[in-house]
């Protein structure tokens, strides 16, 4: 699994590269960001300054951590574009084994949803001149 990342280092692009699978570290640091950004949606009256700040840290301690340290939070928080940022979550994605593709393969890692059941039965109308029509329903029942 490749993972690249561009940083606008000293006024010019730098591309870094981790080519090995994610760590249980990784998956730590992921889990810490996700639960970060959990609570601070989750809360009432909304994100507050403080709680960008942290996130803005965890992502950036995320993205040194993954890469080996190959690049510092400074040079990650001062120039990350918003590729870069991408990046970063594309790799939190892949930690923590998320689908970020739409048309994904089937590996058989992905579940299905099982089919909607439905069932045959005469739907009665009010009008009894009417004779009773016939339909499929479907059951939103799991």
């Amino acid at each position: 699994m490749v993972h690249e990342i561009t940083l606008d280092i000293n006024n010019k692009p730098a591309k870094f590269v981790r080519n090995d699978e994610p760590h249980l570290a990784d998956i730590t640091n992921g889990l810490k960001l996700q639960q970060q950004r959990l609570q601070m949606w989750g809360k009432p009256e909304g994100p507050s300054e403080n709680d960008f700040d942290v996130n803005e840290k965890l992502l950036a301690q995320f993205a040194v951590d993954f890469w080996h340290g190959q690049f510092t939070l400074d040079d990650i928080i001062n120039g990350a574009t918003s590729a870069a940022v991408d990046a970063i979550n594309a790799a939190i994605a892949d930690t923590m084994q998320y689908n970020t593709s739409t048309d994904a393969k089937d590996d058989g890692k992905n579940p299905k949803k099982s089919p909607a059941k439905t069932t045959k039965r005469r739907l009665k109308t009010s009008n009894a001149s009417m004779p009773p029509v016939s339909k499929t329903v479907t059951s939103s029942l799991r």
